[in-house]
C-alpha cells in the first residue's frame, strides 16, 4: 500500500487537511462499497506535524497528528512505501506562518531529495517556494496572492491562472478548494484514470 503524508501546521485550512485525507483514504473503498465489493484501500494517509502533536487550524479546530516529521524521516517502514508529501492551504497570515515553521522547509527538502511527489494546495505553495523547491519551476497558487508570491519568489515560473501545475515531481494546486482536484490528480497519476474516475 502506498503511503502519503499530509504535512500539518498551526493555522492551516482544516478542509485542505481533512478533505484530501478523506479522498485518498477512501480510494479503493467508496466505489467498492457502492458496488457491494470488498473494499481494498489504496493509500495509507498520515497526518504529520513538526513535533507529532496536534495542530490548531485557522478555524480553531484541533487535528491530531499521527506522527512527527522526524519519525517519518527515520521510519524505514514508512519510507519504503512513501510516495508523496502534501502541504495544505495556509489560512493564517502567510509570512508569520512561514517564519513559525522552519521544520517544514527541512522536511520538504528531504522529501524532494528522496524523489517523492511534493504537492501543495493554494497558499501552501508558499512553503514549497520557501524551501527552494519551486526555483526555476512552473507553479501556481491562489490568484489573490499572485503579486505577493511573485515579489517574494521571482525565480519561480508562476501561473496563477492555472488550477494545477506539474513540473517534475512538484504538483501545485491553485484555489482554496483545489485540494479536491489535486487529490483526484494524484490518484490518477498513482493508480490510473479508471480508479480516479471511480473515486471522483
Amino acid at each position: 500500500m502506498k503511503h502519503i503524508i499530509v504535512a500539518g501546521f498551526n493555522g492551516a485550512l482544516a478542509t485542505a487537511i481533512t478533505g484530501v485525507l478523506d479522498i485518498l483514504s477512501l480510494t479503493g473503498v467508496s466505489w467498492e462499497l457502492i458496488q457491494e465489493e470488498s473494499p481494498t484501500p489504496k493509500f495509507k494517509v498520515w497526518i504529520a506535524s513538526a513535533d507529532g502533536l496536534s495542530i490548531k487550524c485557522i478555524n480553531h479546530v484541533g487535528i491530531e497528528a499521527h506522527i512527527s516529521f522526524t519519525q517519518v524521516m527515520c521510519s524505514e517502514q514508512i519510507k519504503e512505501n512513501l510516495t508523496a508529501i502534501i502541504v495544505p492551504t495556509i489560512g493564517s497570515p502567510i509570512e508569520h506562518t512561514l517564519a513559525k515553521n522552519p521544520e517544514m522547509n527541512a522536511f520538504l527538502k528531504w522529501g524532494s531529495e528522496h524523489n517523492l511527489m511534493i504537492a501543495a494546495n493554494c497558499t501552501g505553495n508558499f512553503f514549497l517556494a520557501e524551501a527552494g523547491l519551486l526555483d526555476g519551476k512552473r507553479a501556481t497558487t491562489h490568484w489573490g496572492y499572485k503579486e505577493m508570491f511573485e515579489a517574494r519568489y521571482p525565480q519561480v515560473d508562476l501561473h496563477a491562472d492555472q488550477l494545477i501545475t506539474v513540473d517534475g515531481n512538484i504538483y501545485c494546486a491553485g484555489g482554496g478548494l483545489s485540494w479536491l482536484d489535486l487529490g483526484i490528480y494524484i490518484i490518477e497519476k498513482e493508480l490510473g484514470y479508471s480508479i480516479a474516475l471511480q473515486t471522483a
